[in-house]
């Protein structure tokens, strides 16, 4: 958040970087890989590598399977299978295929592998007495030509309907984006479409229509032209984001705009071109959009300047990361251009005037505003005063520490002052406005890239070099009455997106009886619990976590659901539920031998897989499935043999 002042000058971009990349995935033949269902065939596709997705960049194409399961999937080109992974979430069943050039495929949502790569699956889960498994065969053992059937599609994993997923690596496994390779089977004539485009003011002395903060402004669309009639008055250091995406023939589905420009006056001041994803990386994507808005409106923009913190590299832009400023009195064109794979293109101009004299503005105000509040837009503390009838506007007198600070509004909303702090010089406690003070909680600034510990008195935090993207202002709370018997923990706010851990300790009020039950849930807008672990240190529950927000703490003694769905020689099903913390793991023997069971969070079943097809289920059979807060039930029957019945 903290930016230097900018000048609108471009100077030598060097593109030779971006140029050796696309050479190198380029000099494999366009015929190289076939395409991984019904190949020949007319298809497309429900995803794109570069998509924006919520909490990540796809990272290859979803193919789409008609809504079914158990369609033939294709070896891309000659090569071996070098990993097999199978998992209740994520990619469910996959298969990783290492080729002669070096760069591996990856086939993920399967519904079952061939034959002898699955008795190989099923034998080594035997072996480690686990559904879920990451295995590495030796090179070779299973080599595959281009065009052998190698598995079929399914809805494994956290899928959300039936297709397969079709990624391409390079070898050091940084996904590369798939349609690049020319596959005949996906047509695309439809250019990228804009929705909306936002501005948002880069610190306190810059204004978007003599205002601060962040605006978005709707399009009008011609053809593959959009435009914005009216032009937009800027001053100061102002960064653009978009709100766009792109569509192909005959679907539905948003995909991903993989290159996007912008240029002011003829001249680029940013580009994106995302050809390659290191997964190293991948978190990075919560900082090239705009994550309050995902978060409050669920709208993914791209910002087209790099923010602090995002350390990815395929951006190339002017000295200021594409942030634009505006210091004298003149009219520019500000022109963005989209690209998606197949060359198809969307272009969008506006108008940006630069007023350098603050005018008048004569606005409603603030709809539904009827009192003081304020807000935080990166670091600038925003404070809006309603004023009284017949009153004209006062100074604010901003108290820091010993310190008072007498502060003019920046301007007038009808009747709503707005007062503009900047929280780089210090945190305010509180301000007083109209004899009337208000206090703020901002509890403390965390920088980035720094070791932080933070105390309070009932939560405490320790922050790592690499939690945060950008410094936060951090602010917690405490309600001792939540729910009527439980308390809520705020730590922080969500508009802000974490790197990686951190590590959070809750100092409770109450006493918890049964500890060892007892553990920490993250608490969401709509009251629903998610779990989140924890473990008693003394009078505190330590866990870590990457999101802020409100968490609980809950005492679960309500063991798992066991419901028998079939229970013969041949198969066993069960429906296995936890409504609280979650299914935390499952075993089931017969005459005390482990038995394999597959396991599908989305319906909730499980289900027997033999290890040897011809030897029936018979004997005493108990299942026990235990949940995240310890809980075990246990489920005991008796299957005859067929000499029995």
């Amino acid at each position: 958040m903290f930016y230097r002042k900018t000048i609108l000058v471009v100077t030598g971009f060097m593109f030779a970087a971006y140029g050796l990349c696309y050479a190198q995935m380029n000099s494999v033949p366009d015929d190289y890989y076939l395409f991984p269902i019904k190949p020949g065939n007319r298809n497309t596709l429900a995803g794109t590598m570069g998509e924006l997705r919520s909490t990540h960049f796809h990272t290859g194409i979803d193919i789409r399977t008609g809504g079914v399961q158990g369609l033939p999937v294709h070896a891309a080109a000659d090569g071996y299978i070098s990993r097999i992974a199978v998992s209740p979430n994520g990619y469910g069943n996959a298969l990783y295929i290492t080729h002669d050039n070096g760069q591996t495929t990856v086939y993920a949502h399967l519904k079952e592998f061939t034959a002898p790569v699955k008795q190989y699956v099923i034998g080594e889960q035997y072996k480690r007495k686990s559904f879920q498994v990451n295995l590495f065969p030796p090179k070779y053992k299973f080599s595959v030509h281009k065009g052998d059937t190698i598995a079929h599609s399914g809805n494994s994993g956290s899928s959300a309907g039936p297709h397969l997923h079709f990624d391409i690596r390079n070898d050091k496994q940084a996904v590369l984006n798939p349609l690049e390779y020319n596959f005949e089977e996906i047509i695309d004539t439809r250019a990228p479409e804009v929705r909306k485009i936002a501005l948002k003011t880069m610190d306190k002395h810059s204004r978007i229509n003599n205002r601060f903060g962040r605006f978005e402004f709707n399009v009008i669309k011609s053809g593959n032209h959009y435009i914005i009639e009216e032009p937009i008055q800027v001053y100061g250091s102002i960064a653009v984001e978009l709100y766009a995406y792109d569509r192909q023939d005959w679907t539905k589905f948003h995909t991903g705009i993989n290159e996007i420009v912008m240029e002011i006056d003829n001249q680029e001041v940013f580009r994106q071109v995302i050809r390659e994803i290191p997964f190293s990386k991948s978190r990075n994507f919560y900082n090239h959009i705009n994550y309050r808005q995902l978060k409050e409106t669920g709208l993914r923009f791209h910002k087209l300047y790099v923010d602090n913190g995002n350390e990815f590299d395929f951006y190339t832009t002017n000295k200021d990361k594409g942030i634009l400023t505006f210091d004298t009195e003149c009219e520019h064109e500000l022109v963005i251009t989209m690209h998606d794979t197949y060359r198809n293109r969307s272009f969008l101009k506006l108008n940006l005037r630069c007023i350098l004299q603050s005018e008048p503005i004569v606005d409603t105000g603030i709809p539904g505003l009827d009192e003081s509040t304020y807000e935080i837009l990166d670091n600038t503390l925003i404070v809006y005063s309603v004023i009284p009838e017949n009153v004209r506007s006062v100074p604010a007198v901003f108290f820091s520490g010993l310190s008072s600070y007498l502060i003019d509004a920046s301007y007038t909303l009808d009747n709503v002052d707005v007062y503009l702090w900047d929280l780089t010089f210090g945190l305010p406690d509180s301000v007083e406005l109209c004899n009337t003070k208000e206090y703020f909680s901002i509890d403390a600034m965390i920088p980035s890239a720094k070791e932080y510990q933070f105390y309070s008195h009932n939560i405490e935090a320790s922050f790592s070099k690499r939690s945060l993207f950008d410094t936060i202002f951090l602010d917690v709370g405490y309600d001792p009455d939540f729910n009527g018997t439980g308390e809520l923990f705020l730590f922080g706010s969500d508009q802000y997106p974490v790197r990686s851990n951190i590590e959070v300790s809750l100092i409770p009020d109450k006493i918890y009886p049964d500890r060892d039950r007892t553990h920490v849930y993250s608490v969401d807008d709509a009251g629903n619990f998610y779990f989140s672990g924890g473990t008693w240190d003394g009078d505190k529950i330590k866990f870590k976590t990457r999101t802020f927000g409100a968490y609980t703490l809950v005492e679960d003694s309500i063991p798992p659901e066991i419901r028998p769905l079939i229970i013969n020689s041949e198969k066993l099903v069960f429906k296995i539920n936890d409504k609280l913390s979650g299914i935390k793991s499952y075993e089931l023997t017969l005459n005390d031998a482990w038995v394999l069971m597959n396991y599908d969070p989305k319906t909730r079943q499980i289900w027997s897989v033999k290890l040897d097809e011809k030897q029936p289920l018979e004997g005493r059979l108990v299942l026990k499935v235990t949940d995240n807060a310890g809980n075990e039930k246990v489920h005991k029957s008796k299957i005859l043999s067929q000499n029995q019945y």
